[in-house]
């Protein structure tokens, strides 16, 4: 169980029964990862771009810096990326989009 109410976030599988949350909660930008067999909750850095409201969640391989990357564009009709990456536990900005996105899917694949 998140220890937040949430809403708006985005959520996507990062591997078979792991779900990454951020996005919607209030106060705070939290981050986690939820294990949905055990029930397993893992707090992650903060989310250094606060306020994010129905943002896109996609996960993508990470060739430079080894893991997974898990990107979270846009919300709040925003064109900002961030992206979390599981090898360095560590956020870094990504290319900001050409546009302003809100309340998209990024599943099953994440093109932009």
């Amino acid at each position: 169980m998140l220890p937040y109410s949430a809403w708006d976030s985005c959520v996507v599988e990062f591997e078979p029964n792991v779900v990454f949350i951020t996005g919607g909660f209030i106060d705070r930008q939290p981050a986690y990862l939820i294990n949905v067999d055990s029930g397993e909750v893992t707090e992650l850095p903060q989310n250094p771009n606060p306020g994010k409201w129905f943002p896109a969640c996609g996960v993508v391989a990470s060739p430079n810096f080894g893991g997974t990357d898990i990107v979270v564009a846009g919300g709040n009709d925003a064109a900002s990326v961030i992206i979390y990456n599981t090898e360095l536990n560590a956020w870094r900005p990504g290319t900001p989009l050409p546009f302003s996105i809100e309340g998209v899917s990024a599943k099953p694949s994440f093109l932009i």
